[in-house]
């Protein structure tokens, strides 16, 4: 496990921050618009799609409430936050933030961790090939991965991704239950072509914001934390894997759909939930489309 003991100024992120907005990367909430400098004369096969940055992170780590804020601002720099049911527009970003449980053992037991978190981030380590285990560590699309407190590597990796042309979507539908604790999701996927033989899943998450916590020990004692984009769980939904029908001359793109029953503890804040669906290729961990909402139904 890789501490890394030496995060940047908030002074220094709000800075990046900053320049991300001068170099045209549009943040999570905003709206659909994009800048022109990433415009590519071939028309994209679906609109471009939120890039997604998971960041993975503990209580008990004092290099990791930098990034936590970075994850924050990028979740919360819009003036204007949507409403309930409100889905995020093409060229955003989707904020997840990944308590590990690595950390608990130092003294502080982070009551958002959970050990299927690490295991994620040990997925992306073999995914990625770099064999590292750190907090806090940024991993933007599934593909590229930064120190989550500095704030231009991250930055320049959302702007990368949103250069990529997007060759899948997802759309979701989310619907009240009888049941106060559950939700349901509808979910569906349409795959290009270009990705006829690869094997992607489908999961849908629960985050919550707004959470603050006293801690009592370990490195950040005597300090209050506040978190947001709290991964709470994390659901699979179907898996797309086969190549599109011939019709006629013309390939039909390859799709597929599911629903999901999700859970809701009734001591998370229904104010402050959100959900949030990845299609993820199986081997490489790529994120070819996502989706999210902030708020869900009361």
């Amino acid at each position: 496990m890789m501490k890394q003991k030496r995060p940047p100024t908030w002074s220094k992120a709000i800075l990046g921050l900053a320049a991300m907005l001068a170099i045209g990367v549009a943040i999570w909430p905003f709206t659909s618009s994009h800048s022109e400098e990433n415009s590519d004369s071939r028309a994209p096969s679906f609109p471009e799609a939120p890039v997604v940055v998971e960041l993975f992170t503990s209580q008990g780590c004092s290099s990791c409430p930098a990034a936590d804020r970075i994850l924050s601002q990028l979740g919360r720099a819009s003036s204007k936050s949507p409403g309930p049911g409100t889905r995020t527009g093409s060229g955003t970003v989707i904020p997840l933030s990944y308590h590990v449980d690595y950390w608990n053992y130092i003294g502080w037991q982070d009551p958002f961790s959970q050990a299927r978190w690490s295991q994620r981030q040990e997925r992306y380590a073999k995914a990625l090939e770099s064999r590292r285990l750190y907090t806090p560590q940024a991993i933007v699309q599934g593909q590229e991965d930064c120190v989550g407190s500095r704030s231009t590597c991250v930055l320049e990796a959302i702007a990368r991704a949103r250069k990529v042309r997007p060759k899948a979507r997802l759309e979701g539908h989310l619907r009240k239950t009888a049941s106060p604790t559950r939700l349901s999701l509808d979910l569906q996927g349409v795959l290009n072509e270009e990705l006829s033989s690869t094997q992607l899943e489908a999961v849908a998450i629960v985050f919550e914001t707004g959470l603050r916590t006293e801690i009592d020990s370990g490195e950040n004692a005597r300090r209050t934390l506040e978190n947001d984009f709290v991964v709470r769980s994390l659901s699979p939904v179907f898996t797309l894997a086969e190549a599109g029908a011939e019709v006629g001359t013309e390939s039909r793109p390859a799709t597929a759909e599911g629903s999901v029953t999700l859970h809701i503890d009734p001591s998370w804040d229904r104010r402050e939930l959100g959900v949030a669906a990845l299609l993820q290729d199986s081997e490489t961990l790529e994120i070819h489309a996502s989706w999210s909402v902030r708020g869900i139904p009361q």
